[in-house]
């Protein structure tokens, strides 16, 4: 099993900024990519919680790019690169 870690499009300039690309980053290689999903993608955001467990993530709330809070929770499968509400 490769060791991954996952990472999100959240960057700052003189503004957030948001994006919806994942990026998923072998450790052992050093490559980079963006993960190429399916399924009810979440939208762009920021200040949100992630946890991970097995070949699951879980995307919880946050604000999107208006500072707007999001009451939502995301599951994404890291073996299929699906995303379910």
């Amino acid at each position: 099993v490769e060791e991954c870690k996952w990472a999100g499009g959240t960057f700052y300039r003189p503004v957030v900024v948001c994006s919806k690309e994942m990026l998923r980053i072998n450790l052992s290689s050093g490559q980079v990519a963006v993960t190429t999903e399916s399924g009810t993608i979440p939208s762009p955001r920021w200040r949100h919680s992630m946890l991970a467990n097995n070949d699951k993530l879980w995307i919880a709330g946050g604000v999107d790019q208006n500072e707007q809070p999001l009451h939502d929770l995301y599951e994404f499968s890291t073996t299929s690169g699906t995303w379910k509400e």
